[in-house]
């Protein structure tokens, strides 16, 4: 075989390719040994080479050694530009001139472009007004170029103008229409771009996606789905396979911006339309769709998926499932019962097995995964983790274990996220030395713990009290390369705060801000609390207007336990302060509003205001108990109903002004124990008749006064009353009645046993 240049010429341009220019050399030294002379395209393929290796100037070196032509002036100038080097662009013009080599159109081109880019604009003015003279005809390119170059430099009306001149030219498309629309996208004038993209349609000159999705884009910004669906209603004028390109991506733009009434409404006129609807468009609608409760629409959108795509797209086996998933699991499993393995992927059973372990069916959902691998579904690692980290959310550790093993014994390799699941299960079972001896192995089976691992360790540790091993393992997560995070603080500084070690707690807290992470809701709530469990009331107060001043504030659970504190101490002015703030948190209103729901009364936060203002404090602190033990039920030792006690008021009494100027409700003296956890003043206005409440005021010694609250079935026992009692007559200053309550209490407590 005769190796001759064209052979050393594809080699050098493979080695260029790969940057491998040492050996391109000694090819051109082994060429010239063997008397093979290289010509123009070899030379022009190591130029080339060179500039795309980043070494313009070696290339420019290069290139006197032989008769350069045009092509090696363009590679030259393609060099410069990336390297943004406007004096190796003028170096090259000049040689370029000096060669008296005739310029083409493509050199033009490349020579106009490089010029804006190191921002010679007159000079590419020039260039392109004496292209003309050269006998050269400016080209599409050519223009586009100039209006590119305009644009990027400011000179918005000068493209504009270069612009009008191009669309009077034979040969408009696409690409410089592109331009423009994006342009003018991002100078804010949308009804321009509209306009001129709508010229381009009716020219059938949509060839690109870029124009159409940057005019969605900003119409969405400016006008929300209602600008993107008058949008694509003015492209009439265009192929049937166009608009449905343009209608397709308008539909998946809208669902990517959860924008689904849109998106819904540009689903039907696309079938009003009879224009094509993609798999893909299906797909990302009703997966939008699943987030909503319109069940009816996600029916009768499946059926149209399934008689234009048929069940053959696991997206789809993989929707379904979730639809029937949120109606009835069992349905899901019968469904993937009829369908062919091939139809359903592992998607589809991970949402069927996380969909029964989320119903605390976790027993079934090892059973489903052991079926469906019976009938030859493959499974995997994740599917398997769902089902060990219910066991172990359940109690089920030793199945969980087994579990592993079997996920072994199968050639599925255990993954963090499960150790990390069984881990947290031994925790919480306080299997702390199994857990540790699990976390110990997991290097010597290839895997390293990670922040949730160390996170989960440190947590169950300072829970219980042994706050120096936290501290020790949190020691050695950072020697480890970890970075703790606000959370991993918050598990440690609970600790010490439960535990009475406020001192060690905030020290652990100027650790962490020195450390640039910033306190959450937790961190507040936790430092609050190590602040009551010493008593130090007012240090608590100074802390939390600090931290409130830097926009942090407690979590719900903690301003109710710090609100109780302050008027246990009878500070009262301060709780009502803290109500007020509490009143003003987002997330607090908002789930105290959904504790109130369903009771057919205003929102619950509202009513809380009242109270607040009205002074009924113990009233707002025993509501707040009952939202506490319907969200955090495992805090509450009983099921405390001041809602439906509120609601009763509102329902069977009518509200009259006692002698103090508060609400009394008349007529709800057949409440339950259950439904008249309230204030003392509750308990008096609302459990007696409105005879009887007259009588009372008359004649009520504090005597009788006592005899008659212990009397009363409803708080026979009920310390959480008689506390909110005393402490009522104490913020009072009537701390006579105070004493006298509980040398009663005492007694009845003596006659009770």
């Amino acid at each position: 075989m005769v190796v001759d240049e064209f052979v050393y010429s594809i080699l050098i341009n493979g080695l260029c390719a790969n940057g491998k220019m040492d050996s391109v050399f000694e090819l051109l030294e082994e060429m010239d040994i063997k008397g093979i002379k290289a010509g123009p395209v070899t030379y022009n393929t190591v130029v080339n080479g060179l500039c795309k290796a980043g070494k313009t100037n070696q290339a420019d070196k290069f290139s006197r050694t032989y008769f350069a032509d045009n092509f090696t002036y363009s590679t030259l100038l393609h060099g410069y530009m990336k390297e943004n080097d406007s004096q190796g662009v003028v170096e090259t013009k000049r040689r370029l001139e000096q060669a008296g080599i005739p310029l083409d159109v493509v050199t033009a081109n490349i020579l106009i472009k490089a010029f804006f880019l190191v921002g010679m604009v007159n000079d590419a003015c020039s260039l392109f007004q004496g292209m003309s003279e050269k006998g050269l005809a400016a080209n599409s390119i050519t223009y586009l170029t100039m209006v590119d170059g305009y644009w990027k430099h400011g000179m918005i009306d000068k493209a504009l103008e270069f612009f009008e001149d191009y669309k009077k030219t034979p040969f408009v498309n696409a690409a410089c229409h592109c331009r423009v629309i994006v342009g003018l996208c991002k100078e804010g004038k949308i009804e321009m771009a509209t306009k001129l993209f709508l010229e381009l349609s009716e020219k059938h000159l949509i060839s690109s996606t870029t124009a159409y999705t940057t005019l969605m884009k900003f119409l969405f910004q400016n006008f929300n789905g209602e600008g993107v669906l008058r949008f694509i209603t003015q492209i009439e004028h265009s192929d049937p396979e166009r608009l449905s390109y343009v209608w397709n991506d308008a539909l998946a733009f809208l669902c990517w911006r959860a924008c689904f009434p849109a998106a819904l409404e540009t689903y039907i006129l696309m079938r009003m339309k009879g224009l094509m609807v993609w798999s893909n468009s299906y797909y990302v609608l009703l997966k939008g769709l699943m987030k909503t409760r319109n069940g009816l629409i996600i029916k009768l959108l499946i059926g149209d998926y399934i008689k234009a795509c048929g069940l053959f797209d696991p997206r789809l086996v993989n929707i379904i499932c979730l639809h029937l998933c949120k109606k009835n699991v069992e349905d899901a499993v019968r469904f993937l019962s009829g369908m062919s393995r091939r139809s359903i992927s592992l998607g589809a059973l991970m949402v069927v097995v996380n969909t029964l372990k989320e119903k605390d069916r976790v027993q079934d959902a090892l059973k489903f995964l052991f079926e469906a691998e019976e009938n030859g579904l493959a499974t995997d690692v994740f599917v398997y983790s769902i089902v060990v980290d219910g066991l172990c959310k359940e109690g089920f550790l030793e199945k969980a274990l087994d579990l592993c093993t079997v996920m072994r014994k199968k050639g599925i390799i255990p993954n963090i996220s499960t150790y990390n699941s069984v881990i947290h299960g031994l925790c919480c079972q306080g299997c702390f030395v199994e857990a540790f001896r699990i976390f110990d192995s997991l290097e010597c089976s290839g895997l390293f713990p990670t922040i949730v691992t160390y996170a989960t360790l440190i947590g169950a540790l300072a829970g219980e009290g042994l706050l120096q091993d936290a501290k020790e393992l949190l020691r050695r997560m950072v020697t480890k390369g970890i970075p703790p995070n606000t959370h991993i603080y918050n598990c440690l500084l609970n600790g010490y705060c439960r535990f009475g070690l406020l001192e060690e707690g905030l020290n652990l807290f100027r650790d962490m801000e020195m450390n640039s992470l910033l306190p959450d809701c937790f961190t507040i709530s936790s430092l609050l609390g190590g602040y009551c469990i010493k008593g130090d009331m007012q240090g608590a107060f100074n802390f939390y207007n600090k931290y409130k001043n830097k926009g942090h504030s407690p979590d719900f659970l903690g301003y109710v336990n710090f609100i109780k504190e302050l008027i246990t101490k009878g500070r009262m002015e301060e709780a009502r302060d803290i109500i007020r703030d509490m009143l003003c948190s987002g997330e607090a209103v908002d789930l105290i509003n959904r504790a109130g729901q369903g009771l057919n009364f205003d929102p619950l936060a509202t009513f809380l205001e009242l109270a607040c203002k009205d002074g009924r404090l113990e009233e707002v602190i025993n509501i707040l108990e009952d939202v506490r033990c319907k969200f955090f039920s495992s805090l509450c030792s009983k099921s405390n109903n001041s809602m439906k006690g509120v609601v009763k008021q509102r329902v069977v009494g009518s509200f009259i002004k006692d002698n103090e100027g508060k609400d009394c409700a008349i007529g709800s003296n057949n409440l339950k124990r259950s439904e008249a956890h309230t204030s003392i003043s509750s308990c008096i206005g609302n459990n007696i008749s409105t005879g009887e409440k007259e009588n009372w005021k008359s004649k009520c010694t504090d005597t009788v006064m006592n005899k008659f609250i212990l009397s009363q079935k409803l708080l026979r026992g009920d310390f959480e009353t008689y506390y909110s009692i005393i402490a009522s007559f104490c913020s009072k200053g009537e701390l006579q009645k105070a004493n006298g309550i509980v040398k009663a209490m005492s007694l009845n407590s003596g006659t009770a046993h």
